[in-house]
């Protein structure tokens, strides 16, 4: 395995609510046979055109176990029905009940969705009649929802 270097970043990083760029000394690895760079993965895809999936992680409180059984069904109905151009377009859609514990925080069904492209997640959550159905599920059930989502930095086959 080659020794790494690391050496201060040239470009600036931005931080929410500070209005000047600030730079951080270590925030890009070098190798002494080839480039990695850690910090600005992400940036480096996309100025490259291979954006990494976007990963859209869907966490809710829905109380009664009846409601949550329903709404697992109803993602695997979506799962087969979601399409876009008339061909399936969701990566993959997984979901499950949270183990019921601490750290759940009453949080107790999750999502798990990839999408090729943030285009893809956006049709998902603006057009796909199959998302449309599946919110008038979960909408009257549920009593909080939180929903994030990312672009790998870390998936091995986008390295």
């Amino acid at each position: 395995m080659p020794a790494l270097r690391i050496r201060p970043s040239p470009s600036p990083i931005f931080l929410s609510g500070i209005s000047k760029p600030v730079s951080y000394p270590f925030t890009r690895l070098y190798s002494t046979s080839s480039l990695f760079t850690f910090a600005s993965l992400s940036r480096a895809r996309r100025e490259e055109g291979k954006m990494a999936p976007i990963e859209r992680v869907t966490m809710f409180k829905i109380p009664k176990q009846e409601d949550r059984e329903k709404v697992l069904e109803g993602y695997r109905h979506m799962k087969k029905t979601a399409v876009k151009d008339g061909k399936p377009y969701i990566l993959t859609c997984e979901a499950g009940e949270a183990a019921d514990e601490p750290r759940a925080q009453g949080w107790n069904l999750v999502n798990k969705s990839t999408f090729a492209s943030k285009a893809d997640m956006d049709f998902y959550d603006q057009e796909c009649q199959a998302h449309a159905q599946f919110k008038q599920l979960v909408i009257p059930v549920k009593t909080d929802l939180m929903t994030v989502w990312y672009e790998s930095a870390t998936r091995d086959s986008m390295l």
